[in-house]
């Protein structure tokens, strides 16, 4: 059958302007060979693009993996001193994780873990960030965000845990949610911001679980249980 071909031809003449000969090149084989040479750079594109998602990305739930966390609050918080915005984090632990998975399977506690990453991300913008930061600990990144603003995220993540029981099995889960915040014009480190949270979170677990507390004031704080 007939195959289209491309074909550069030079001419050579001798001294008088005679032609003398041509010489011809197939170019074909040479097009062929570009476009073998470019899927094999797509390949391997793909190829990099999904080592770095497993390198930044827990398989488990999705979220960001824990390496992810001081990075992005370093930069979020340097964007926010630079342009005059807060920052806040949302640390979060799944209420009696260990107990879940006893009773039920590591399956199971799988399923949770997962279940409450996707109410997370509706109750989150795109923009924000969602880490596992432990094996039953999260935190949420929330750029331009302040204390009052994290708060109402935390709250509705909290309602969303508490309103549809998990799995199959109908079992009730609850979630216990530190919400801290840096300003501005403040001199706070990522590693800052989440020593605040934590204090905040330790706060509603000295409580009884299930509630959100916010770490206010720079010396000292003061929690409140939702």
């Amino acid at each position: 059958r007939p195959v289209p071909v491309h074909v550069a031809i030079c001419s050579l003449c001798d001294r008088p302007g005679r032609l003398a000969f041509l010489v011809a090149s197939d170019l074909a084989w040479q097009e062929e060979r570009m476009k073998q040479l470019e899927r094999l750079n797509r390949e391997l594109e793909d190829q990099r693009e999904a080592l770095e998602i497993a390198a930044t990305t827990d398989s488990t739930t999705g979220a960001y993996a824990s390496g992810a966390v001081f990075e992005v609050l370093e930069t979020e918080i340097a964007y926010g001193r630079r342009y005059g915005y807060a920052v806040s984090v949302l640390l979060m632990d799944v209420d009696h994780f260990k107990s879940l998975n006893d009773s039920y399977g590591h399956a199971f506690g799988d399923l949770v873990l997962r279940d409450f990453c996707d109410r997370c991300r509706e109750a989150v913008r795109a923009t924000d960030y969602l880490v596992r930061y432990g094996g039953d600990e999260f935190v949420v990144i929330l750029p331009q965000t302040d204390l009052k603003g994290a708060k109402a995220v935390g709250e509705r993540i909290i309602a969303s845990v508490r309103g549809k029981p998990f799995g199959r099995h109908g079992v009730p889960v609850t979630v216990s949610v530190g919400v801290a915040a840096a300003l501005p014009q403040e001199d706070v480190s990522g590693g800052d911001l989440l020593k605040r949270a934590d204090e905040a979170l330790y706060e509603v677990k000295r409580a009884g679980r299930d509630g959100l507390a916010c770490y206010e004031g720079g010396s000292r704080s003061k929690h409140g249980r939702q």
